[in-house]
């Protein structure tokens, strides 16, 4: 498993585009990945199989809840 925690890029620049690159390589592979992405974003990046985005709002204590969460299943 893989995760890709991009929960603080938004919708442009640089690092976005380096982000859209990574989903397509990544997407191509048959690795189970799971994209922690920003709300903002979500109608803004590559085809990502629905099963491995997780959405969500800038939060330390979500993020910190789902890798918990994550770790113990």
């Amino acid at each position: 498993m893989i995760l890709i925690d991009a929960i603080y890029v938004d919708n442009g620049g640089g690092t976005k585009i380096l982000l859209d690159y990574l989903i397509a390589e990544l997407e191509k592979t048959d690795k189970h990945i799971y994209y922690l992405l920003d709300e903002r974003i979500k109608n803004n990046v590559q085809a990502i199989k629905p099963t491995n985005v997780l959405k969500f709002q800038k939060s330390v204590f979500l993020t910190r809840s789902f890798l918990k969460k994550l770790s113990t299943s």
